[in-house]
Formats: C-alpha cells, structure tokens, sequence
C-alpha cells in the first residue's frame, strides 16, 4: 500500500510539473526580446518591412515563444499579428517604437514611416535609408497633418487670439496659418496643435522643430509631452533666439530639439503630445492690441 502510495504522489508531482506554465519556467530563465533588424528604420506609406523577434533566455538562444506585434501611432499592420517573424506594412506617416510582446517582456525598434511622396523607405528586405538616414515629420503645410487634432487657442484673462489661415501670407504653397492676438503687458495668448495619440519622436532628438515665421514680435515656441503638465511646461524658446523677427517677409526658423528639452526637465520623446505651441507673451511683445503673425511650414526634421 506505501509503494502505491509513493507512486501516486510520484505521478502527481510529475504532472504537476508539467503543468507549470512556459511564462514561469521563461521568468525563471530571464527572457529577452529583441527584434531584428535593430537600428531604427524608415519605409514610406504602403511600403513593408520584414521583422524577426529575436528571443533569449538564461538557457537557450532560441526561445519557442510567438510574441505579439504592435505599433505606436497607428503607424501599420502586421501578418501575422502574433510569431517570431512577421511582415509590417506601413500605413501612417509617423514616427514611433515597434515593439514583439510575451508575458511583459518586449523588445522595440525604431521607425519612421514617410508620406509616399516624401521617398523615404522602401518595400520589403527592412527597408531603404534606415540607420543615418534624414526623415521629417510635417505638422502644417497648407493643412494640418491628418494625425493631429485641430488647433487649440489658449490664453490669460483679459487677453485673446484668433486663428485662421491666411491665402495672401504665406511662405510656400496656397496659405499660412494667421494668430491675431491681443494681450496685456503681463499678459499671454497663443495656440498648440496635438497629436490624437501620443507619439514616439525620439529619432527627433538630434534633429529639429522647424517653421516659418512672419512677425514684428518674439514669439515663443514649444513643446510637449505627455507626462508633463500643460500649465507647468517649459520646452519653449523665443524665436529671438534663432532669428531677428522685423515682420516684413518670413523668416525660416530651426530650433535644436535638444534646445526644447534642455528647457524642461523629464520631456520624453517618446510619448509626444503637443507637436508644436506658439505663444505672445506680453513680458515680450508688450501690451498689443490685434496684431498678427503668421505660421507656416511647421516640421520635425531628424538632423
């Protein structure tokens, strides 16, 4: 009856072990995930890039896991949706992390997808201009990036701006994006344009938040992350900075993205949410009453 005994607690113990879950046994051996190719990618609309999970353990180079695929800023799909190897098809322009996910472990790349006029990227084999390449990312021209929310105004409170677009000022194409502000002497006035999702950005951060610029005034321009609090932002710079602003004609202004989050302490590119802020400030401009500057050209440049 022991031998029995014995037997059977052999034989449950054995099953139990079985029965451990792969996530426990991968926890155990400290799984890692990385994707290949690893350097950051570019690709166009409707072009394809062939991803590989690479996944590690204490134990072997070669997990049998199926890890699933996704992309910040709705940039694309996959097929298949889950696996070790999968083919990402780009949809969106934008730029964020790709990322292969199992049991909270992921590894990420880096991409870029570029409007399909723009040249940027390729089709299938990881891509073209991946690595050093230049991208850009355009906030306005002419419109506003389908991707971003529709301007948004703010200001103090005897102090007011209007925006509209404007056909006869404008640096290139049909129009420019007109603020007609009007702000005490300690006043403020301006508007932000946001992402409808945050955005990953950091290929940006050697780059620069470039624009075009008509105004007499020193106006302030800047950004923001998502993790950091509208009303306590300072990744913000005075274009007097970068240019001299006279108001007769535009001026191209390029502020460093480092310059931006230098300003402010924490900023993450990686979760972006205002793309681009312009602000009268009236310990700048002085009390004013209806006048105007105008915008256009608005872009992240990655160099």
């Amino acid at each position: 009856m022991k031998k029995m005994m014995l037997c059977v607690s052999v034989l449950f113990l054995a099953a139990l072990s079985a029965r451990t879950s792969k996530n426990d046994r991968l926890s155990a051996d400290t799984l890692t995930i990385s994707i290949d190719p690893s350097t950051s990618q570019s690709v166009a609309v409707g072009g394809t890039l062939s991803l590989k999970a690479i996944c590690k353990s204490a134990k072997t180079d070669n997990v049998d896991i199926s890890p699933a695929w996704s992309a910040e800023n709705s940039m694309g799909t996959f097929s298949p949706a889950s696996g070790k190897s999968t083919t990402f098809t780009a949809v969106t322009a934008s730029t964020g992390s790709i990322y292969a996910t199992y049991s909270g472990v992921r590894g990420s790349v880096l991409v870029t997808v570029t409007s399909a006029s723009s040249g940027g990227g390729g089709s299938g084999g990881g891509g073209s201009g991946g690595g050093g390449s230049s991208v850009s990312y355009t906030i306005y021209d002419d419109s506003f990036a389908s991707d971003l929310d529709a301007p948004g105004a703010f200001n103090g409170g005897s102090d007011s701006i209007v925006l509209s677009a404007d056909t006869p000022a404008k640096s290139q194409g049909t129009q420019s994006f007109l603020s007609t502000f009007t702000v005490t002497s300690s006043g403020w006035a301006g508007w932000y344009v946001s992402a409808s999702t945050t955005k990953g950005m950091s290929a940006y951060s050697s780059g620069h938040l470039q624009f075009d610029i008509r105004s007499a005034y020193d106006i302030q321009v800047g950004i923001r992350s998502n993790n950091i609090n509208s009303g306590t932002n300072s990744a913000k710079k005075y274009i007097s900075a970068y240019i001299t602003p006279d108001g007769t004609q535009f001026k191209s202004v390029s502020i460093p993205i480092a310059d931006l989050v230098n300003a402010q302490a924490g900023t993450d590119l990686s979760q972006m949410k205002d793309m681009f802020i312009a602000t009268a400030v009236g310990t700048q401009t002085g009390a004013q009453t209806s006048k105007n500057f105008w915008i256009d050209n608005i872009r992240w440049t990655s160099n």
